[in-house]
């Protein structure tokens, strides 16, 4: 079928919902589901800008387009201008949101008026210290209070809502985190006790929760937010009255209202230019780059010839929390295309996964797959592998960081916290992912080569002054927000 063809058919499909929008974005996520085409994704966001759609039914079905189709590598059109056309929807629905809100919770809040010993670290979960993002916050959080800031995580938990909104799209994706209700807590990760305000959305009360939220940030009133990860609709109301820096988790901005963006990594040239492609008109970028001196790995160099198998087979590891959900069809087929050419090969899954587990236990070779379940100490199971393999999805990055410290090569897709580990590590495409294996398994200079790379990066991860970075970036957020305040008195008097 041409792209013609199949245009004319879906229009045909839409067209028989007869205004009811809600039932094609129902239907359009099924066919999503089916055929794996992005020019379906485009759809979907069309009937989600022309339409009186729900903003909040909006936004989940824009973080379950985005979780889906990079789990399943369906391209959503690629590049910057795809992007920025799906952020401006994005951004729309969040200004739907805000106009439900009292004008008196949005009114500006001035940088004199603002505590500028205290900052706000949002985020869409807190989970475990092997999570990428959580690791992340506990970092900010640990360097923030050095340079004397009172620090609180806010967390916006979207999981009771995903539940309760599950039959408005084919399949939904629910976010994981500490506790699924509205509380007050304190939590101890790598020994650093950390205040956390943790707001649940449920499909009813959400408007009454959001004005809970906002008014927590109000009332404590900080210097500016740190929204780590993105699409977090506590960040992007409060980006109304005051300054939120949004901190993506992966090689390119997210979706955000947030008019910082922070770069934790160092880029120039081409790559800086493609990056800021990313960015629309109203947005600064920040570098900060930081190390993680809050860790769950260690050094165990010297055990891991003890470790390894005693056999000549090679070990591929996939590691992660969300197994069931990351690890796809396709990712498994890729697998089977690498086993099937090298009878050396395993492939070793590592986290709770028993829905995989099940999936795989009907293949013919199932023997050649084997499952770890939950590690406690994630670095010593991992020191068995060879080559870290990993599935299309944005996260991953604490496995990845463990990875560099045993000194076993990565291979993966771009844009996700796990590609930020190294350029020399990303393919272009899960097509590329069985002959790359090859090469590791039978190029042993090659291989020698990449176990250095990562050793090299694991350096450049850990000799950083990351206290001094954020320091640094403190006193540019200031003088950015004090020349933004400038330009709005100019605007005020003409």
């Amino acid at each position: 079928m041409t792209q013609d063809e199949k245009s004319n058919a879906l229009n045909d499909l839409k067209s028989c919902m007869d205004g009811d929008y809600a039932g094609e974005i129902y239907l359009l996520s099924y066919l999503i589901y089916i055929l794996r085409d992005e020019s379906i994704i485009k759809m979907m966001y069309d009937v989600m800008e022309s339409n009186d759609i729900d903003p909040v039914s909006a936004l989940n079905c824009i973080h379950q387009i985005g979780s889906f189709a990079f789990s399943n590598s369906i391209n959503n059109g690629g590049g910057s201008e795809n992007f920025l056309r799906d952020n401006d929807i994005y951004i729309k629905m969040v200004d739907k949101i805000c106009s439900n809100i009292s004008g008196g919770m949005l009114e500006y809040m001035p940088y004199e008026k603002r505590n500028r010993n205290k900052v706000i670290i949002t985020s869409r979960a807190l989970l475990s210290e092997l999570h990428a993002p959580t690791m992340i916050i506990c970092n900010l959080y640990n360097y923030l209070q050095k340079l004397g800031y009172e620090v609180i995580v806010l967390v916006g938990y979207m999981g009771k809502l995903q539940k309760e909104k599950k039959n408005e799209i084919y399949y939904i994706t629910v976010d994981n985190n500490l506790t699924e209700e509205t509380q007050l807590f304190q939590t101890d990760h790598f020994g650093l006790h950390i205040n956390v305000c943790n707001i649940s959305f449920s499909a009813e009360n959400f408007y009454q929760e959001l004005d809970m939220a906002v008014n927590y940030v109000r009332i404590n009133n900080p210097e500016f937010i740190i929204d780590v990860g993105g699409e977090n609709i506590i960040a992007d109301v409060c980006s109304k009255f005051t300054t939120v820096c949004s901190y993506p988790c992966v090689g390119t901005p997210v979706h955000s209202a947030a008019p910082v963006v922070i770069r934790c990594f160092h880029c120039e040239g081409e790559k800086e230019d493609i990056y800021n492609s990313y960015l629309t008109s109203a947005q600064r970028v920040f570098e900060l780059v930081t190390g993680n001196e809050l860790s769950s790995t260690g050094d165990i160099m010297g055990e891991m010839n003890s470790l390894k198998k005693e056999n000549d087979k090679f070990i591929i590891l996939v590691v992660g929390n969300r197994l069931d959900s990351e690890v796809s069809e396709e990712f498994v087929d890729i697998l089977d295309v690498v086993l099937s050419a090298e009878p050396q090969v395993l492939v070793e899954f590592i986290g709770e996964c028993n829905g995989l587990k099940d999936r795989i236990s009907k293949k013919d070779n199932k023997e050649r797959y084997i499952f770890h379940g939950y590690a406690r100490n994630l670095q010593e199971a991992m020191s068995v592998g060879d080559l870290f393999v990993n599935p299309p999805r944005t996260g991953g990055g604490t496995a990845a960081t463990i990875a560099l410290k045993n000194r076993t090569p990565i291979v993966t897709l771009d844009n996700c916290d796990v590609a930020l580990r190294g350029d020399g590590f990303v393919c272009e495409s899960l097509e590329q992912y069985p002959e790359l294996v090859k090469r590791y398994i039978h190029d042993e200079e090659f291989m020698r080569e990449q176990q250095n790379y990562c050793a090299k990066q694991n350096k450049l991860r850990t000799k950083v002054d990351s206290v001094g970075n954020v320091k640094k970036f403190c006193e540019e957020i200031r003088e950015y927000i004090l020349l933004m305040e400038g330009k709005m008195h100019e605007v005020n008097t003409i």
